[in-house]
């Protein structure tokens, strides 16, 4: 596989999984709402709802995968729930019932997550150390592509709700052309310990990384500031659209700093990133939560909590977006990395499930002071536990993760050590022999 149909799988991907998620928002409920036979009062309930549903069936996914994986290769599956995807998507095309959009976002969920999960499987084997990075960070790029796109179509089309099936169409297209890289893919049986190996003591550092990573993208609040960043914004502008001009800017923002995130995850440390866009996010919250508190003025608040908003995304994207995808196709040991990559994503999307369901239950408030306390808690796990992979081969990230590994490689740079003391005290005593022998 070249790197150009390596770089296309990645970005096809990512849109693909972007589409599924992003094309749901308040205003296309609204729409959805006024076309379905039996409507629903309360719409931010019913993004919530919804959206809840896309992450149950990725949940499932994340947890069945490995076993399927295991029994019938990863290839056959890309090629399958890339499918499921093209059809799930084909079929919310209708406004029939929420019920109806409830079950197929499911599915849609259910496939898309497979999808993203065995890219990296199907591909890392084919990307050199160089390339790493590049192509990871093409998946966070599309993903947020796709977003804006969905964006800037609700917006010409959120007053006219017969149009509400043009959001799809993006979800529908990228899939179909996934779906055609992915049965042009060589076929390779990726080899996967049994399970019960995986829960010995010397894995304990990659399920601790796992977590981790899952943590640091379901916990800051990423995503359901994204999803309800139509209701968010609904006032911040002096337009009956002003929540899709602020789901337009903060995403188009998102977009720029996931392009200048590519050229800065090739040239900095992945930890020092990390720990320096955590600190970002930090203060990025605490000025959200300040202009709450603070400011009464509403105009000024809107404004202030815009920018901050802004400023936390743009940070977000520099750091654990773009390396979310990095990071799970290079940190865990090759015969277990699906294990451990759904690992990541059953802890993301449970993360993701309970802040998305609760973000327009509770108040705004704790909402930020939340997602303040899990990126504080993250930064310190980051700093403490998770190793650095820049410039470093598979192997060599595999023996600092595993605990026997790094026992072996300790052992023998003792023993090494011991044999080269050893040897200079021959030398050292012949010389010695050798010199009282001449006298």
């Amino acid at each position: 596989m070249n790197i150009v149909m390596l770089s296309l799988i990645y970005i096809l991907g990512g849109i693909c999984r972007g589409a599924v998620l992003y094309n749901i928002s308040t205003v296309i409920i609204e729409m959805y709402q006024k076309m379905a036979q039996v409507p629903y009062d309360h719409v931010p309930d019913l993004v919530s709802i919804i959206s809840v549903s896309a992450t149950i069936g990725s949940i499932i996914s994340s947890i069945v995968s490995t076993q399927m994986v295991r029994k019938f290769g990863a290839r056959t599956i890309l090629i399958f729930t890339t499918a499921i995807s093209l059809i799930s998507c084909c079929l919310v095309l209708p406004s029939i019932h929420w019920i109806y959009l409830f079950v197929f976002k499911f599915i849609s969920g259910f496939s898309s997550c497979f999808t993203i999960s065995l890219i990296p499987m199907v591909c890392a084997q084919y990307i050199s150390v160089a390339q790493r990075p590049i192509v990871g960070s093409l998946y966070s790029v599309s993903l947020v592509l796709s977003m804006v796109v969905c964006n800037v179509i609700q917006f010409f089309i959120s007053s006219e709700k017969q149009l509400y099936w043009v959001i799809q169409v993006l979800s529908i297209v990228s899939s179909a052309f996934l779906l055609i890289l992915s049965l042009r893919t060589p076929k390779e049986k990726h080899e996967v310990l049994k399970s019960e190996n995986v829960y010995s003591k010397k894995y304990t550092k990659c399920f601790l990384v796992a977590f981790i990573i899952g943590i640091s993208i379901a916990g800051t609040g990423y995503n359901p500031i994204l999803q309800f960043s139509t209701l968010i914004f609904k006032n911040s502008f002096n337009s009956p659209k002003s929540g899709t001009i602020g789901a337009i800017i903060t995403s188009s923002i998102n977009l720029i700093s996931a392009m200048i995130s590519i050229p800065v995850v090739r040239r900095f440390k992945r930890k020092v990133l990390l720990i320096v866009g955590s600190i970002l996010m930090l203060l990025s919250y605490t000025v959200t939560i300040l202009a709450l508190k603070l400011v009464e003025d509403s105009k000024l608040q809107n404004n202030i909590v815009l920018g901050a908003t802004i400023s936390f995304i743009f940070f977000y994207s520099c750091s654990s977006g773009s390396l979310f995808f990095v990071l799970i196709g290079e940190v865990f040991p090759k015969q277990l990395k699906m294990f451990f990559m759904n690992f990541v994503m059953v802890i993301h999307f449970v993360g993701t499930m309970v802040t998305t369901f609760i973000f327009p239950i509770i108040d705004e408030f704790i909402n930020y002071i939340l997602y303040i306390g899990f990126c504080s808690i993250n930064l310190i796990l980051i700093v403490k536990f998770l190793p650095e992979t820049k410039g470093k081969s598979f192997d060599e990230i595999e023996r600092e993760m595993i605990t026997e590994s790094r026992k072996v490689v300790q052992k023998e740079d003792v023993e090494k050590g011991e044999s080269v003391e050893t040897t200079r005290d021959i030398v050292v005593s012949a010389e010695t022999e050798q010199g009282t022998e001449i006298k």
